[in-house]
């Protein structure tokens, strides 16, 4: 039988516990100290090939320009308050002018033609259910200039037509 007591040697613990951390701090402090060497030394060779003078001279040039302007803020905004006042379309953009003009709206039950597009409400005649009809849109004043369209309506297929009566094939 083993005479062995089985209480666990707390000082060889600690020892073995103090010298891992030891270890792990050493190596991390090595491994810090090696990656900003290495950076460092990136920077200096890539700081040495900088062209500097280019940038200094640019910025001497816009500091330049900025301080040769005669106009102040409150000029400025004099300025363009005035330009309003005289056209207060001046600050807006243009609206945008398609080439297309507004469909017609269609008859109850009536098909548009090819080339149209159908308006909301008008019903196709195979459908056979009668629903109001949408009011048309107002015609615009002047004539559009031909601007290409941004968003086009989608195509419309023509109705299909009906099937041919069937034939006998009878020798009379």
């Amino acid at each position: 039988m083993s005479t062995e007591s089985d209480k666990p040697n707390t000082g060889v613990v600690a020892t073995m516990f103090a010298i891992g951390t030891a270890a792990m701090i050493g190596g991390s402090a090595a491994l810090v100290g090696l990656a900003r060497g290495e950076v460092d030394a990136q920077k200096e060779e890539i700081q040495g090939f900088a062209n500097l003078d280019a940038i200094r001279e640019l910025k001497t040039e816009q500091r330049a320009l900025l301080s040769s302007a005669k106009v102040t803020i409150a000029q400025a905004k004099k300025s363009v308050l005035a330009e309003i006042q005289r056209d207060p379309n001046a600050a807006s953009p243009a609206p945008v002018v398609t080439a297309e003009p507004a469909p017609s709206a269609t008859a109850e039950g009536e098909v548009p033609a090819e080339g149209e597009a159908a308006t909301e409400g008008a019903v196709p005649a195979a459908s056979g259910s009668a629903a109001p009809a949408a009011s048309s849109a107002p015609e615009p004043t002047a004539a559009a200039p031909s601007v290409p369209a941004t968003n086009p309506p989608a195509p419309v297929a023509p109705a299909p037509s009906a099937p041919a009566p069937a034939t006998s094939a009878s020798p009379h």
